[in-house]
């Protein structure tokens, strides 16, 4: 953590790991943790309710939102978990933009991921989606995945692997 910040931002795909490593690190630093998930259900609805009444596009945008109005709010000292697809192209323009310009202003942000290896990592985020109970596949959740690395890690935070037997390694953004 800079000697600037003591904001922590997980970012991520879902089921990466970002709210256990988030409360984690909440607990060893003494501050605050939030999930902007939980966040969305206390103050808005549940979000599968949500997207079920007015559809994907909708809860990106207020998902969005929320995490704006909770970044410009947020206390010195905190740790936060985003959104599986806050930051990720599934989101518009220009608030997508303009989100990452946030986050990366607001404190240190990471992008964490499950296993050093994308194979890997994505076998275990779709056992992980599908063992939530939602519905979800283990193909469709293992592609989404993959494309929201790809996406995520175009952003340049540096990568947080959390492996299976819980070991943390930091990597620096990849280039290009």
């Amino acid at each position: 953590m800079s000697a600037s910040s003591r904001r922590v931002i997980f970012v991520g795909p879902g089921g990466a790991g970002k709210t256990t490593l988030g409360k984690q690190v909440a607990a060893t630093l003494g501050f605050p943790f939030y999930d902007l998930d939980d966040m969305f259900c206390d103050q808005i609805l549940n979000i599968r309710s949500f997207i079920g009444q007015n559809g994907y596009e909708a809860y990106s945008h207020r998902n969005g939102l929320l995490l704006a109005g909770f970044l410009e709010q947020a206390p010195s000292r905190m740790v936060a978990a985003l959104s599986s697809g806050v930051l990720s192209k599934d989101m518009a323009e220009p608030l997508r933009g303009c989100l990452v310009t946030l986050v990366r202003n607001s404190g240190d942000a990471f992008l964490v991921l499950p296993h050093p290896d994308d194979e890997r990592a994505a076998e275990i985020v779709a056992r992980r989606q599908v063992r939530r109970g939602f519905g979800l596949l283990y193909e469709p959740e293992r592609q989404k995945y993959l494309r929201r690395l790809t996406e995520y890690r175009a952003l340049g935070f540096p990568e947080l692997v959390v492996s299976d037997a819980d070991r943390i390694a930091i990597k620096p953004p990849k280039d290009g």
